[in-house]
């Protein structure tokens, strides 16, 4: 184990389905538990997710539209609505949005911080949790998260390009935009939000510590 400040300890080997066990011990916190339970079945970087609003979740059509951010400092970024990442969100994500939409939809944002509802939470604070309980930041949990989806994909027989698309809203197809406009590739990338979903979900189960594959 690895002493860090503030007398917390980081635990050793650390894998992905130790993430999900340890989400049992912050049902004290019901937003902050449903920020850790959403961000693995939407696949975006948590800061996007956390700073979106409501008007970004489509529950008819079962769209997340992510929009494209600047990032103007260290751990600060600048939303501009000139390109966005429409993400189909699986049916595990929409259960998740409707119980946090009785927690949050009276307002605007999906993660409003409980200190002033104008801002949205913020990944320190989520960082600060797991750390108090010995386990590792939000940024190196969103990179295991992705590194599962992709395997699960890649297994899966899909195009190492298009597992980049559906990972990264930075991404978008160059040689053939308007495909990525298309109602076809929405339904490609619906179909590997699903079966992404469908591997985190069989991780959950599996016991602490088991591995990826």
């Amino acid at each position: 184990m690895a002493q860090i400040p503030g007398k917390r300890v980081l635990r050793g080997a650390f894998s992905l389905s130790d993430y999900f066990k340890v989400l049992d011990s912050i049902s004290d916190h019901p937003l902050s538990s449903l920020a850790f339970r959403l961000f693995p079945y939407v696949l975006v970087d948590p800061a996007i997710l956390f700073s979106s609003g409501w008007e970004d979740v489509d529950f008819e059509n079962k769209i997340f539209t992510a929009p494209a951010w600047v990032r103007v400092g260290d751990s600060a970024y600048l939303p501009t609505r000139l390109a966005s990442h429409r993400i189909p969100l699986p049916e595990q994500a929409l259960l998740l949005l409707t119980e946090l939409k009785d927690l949050t939809g009276s307002g605007r944002l999906l993660f409003p911080d409980p200190a002033s509802r104008d801002a949205p939470l913020a990944v320190p604070s989520l960082d600060a949790i797991l750390l108090e309980k010995g386990y590792p930041p939000l940024v190196l949990i969103s990179f295991m998260v992705r590194k599962h989806a992709a395997l699960v994909l890649e297994s899966r027989g899909y195009d190492a390009y298009w597992i980049e698309c559906q990972l990264d809203a930075g991404v978008r197809p160059k040689k053939d935009p308007e495909f990525y406009r298309s109602g076809e590739f929405l339904e490609e990338m619906r179909k590997m939000a699903g079966e992404s979903a469908a591997g985190l979900d069989s991780l959950i189960k599996r016991p602490p510590g088991a591995s990826l594959h």
